[in-house]
């Protein structure tokens, strides 16, 4: 992550926290930042496993294309 990115992201959080935490109260505002962070592993554990996926199905791929017996070359009489 870029290291701009996660302090605007880390500002972001915080004032939404402030913000429910003033609005409705500490309880309601820990059980939102709870909810978020929960919800923010498990997207991140969803797109890693689909990125391992798909690099696993890449180097499979390369690995069956690099085996594959060479074709004979034809040579024009």
């Amino acid at each position: 992550m870029n290291s701009l990115f996660g302090r605007y992201f880390a500002a972001l959080i915080g004032f939404g926290f402030v913000a429910m935490w003033v609005s409705v109260g500490l309880a309601s505002a820990v059980l939102c930042l709870v909810g978020a962070a929960v919800f923010f592993f498990g997207s991140a554990l969803v797109q890693r496993r689909r990125v391992d996926s798909f690099t696993t199905r890449f180097a499979e791929r390369s690995q069956t294309m690099r085996t594959a017996p060479a074709r004979p070359s034809r040579r024009a009489v």
